[in-house]
């Protein structure tokens, strides 16, 4: 268990994940993503048409570009802000 702990913080390190995107990979894990949306879309257009699977790859690469999008605007960071002040707010109250 502690290596499956070990080897998920040392990929999210790698990535970017906890140092703001800013990791070596960062960006290439970015193009990646419209690699494989790219590579969805031709499957959909041009290969088997609407598969389960097509969908699949479809739906997941566009919820990772969107989290992507999400992050790097850092909209993210201010609605935990925003959640964090609530919270307080409502301690105090």
């Amino acid at each position: 268990m502690k290596s499956f702990y070990l080897t998920g913080t040392l990929l999210s390190a790698i990535v970017g994940e906890k140092t703001g995107g800013n990791a070596m990979f960062g960006k290439f894990q970015d193009s990646l993503l419209f690699v494989v949306l790219a590579y969805a879309i031709f499957r959909i257009g041009w290969g088997e048409g609407f598969t389960t699977m097509n969908i699949f790859i479809l739906l997941g690469s566009l919820v990772a570009i969107l989290s992507m999008v999400l992050r790097r605007s850092g909209y993210l960071e201010t609605v935990e802000k925003k959640k964090k002040e609530a919270e307080e707010k409502k301690k105090n109250v």
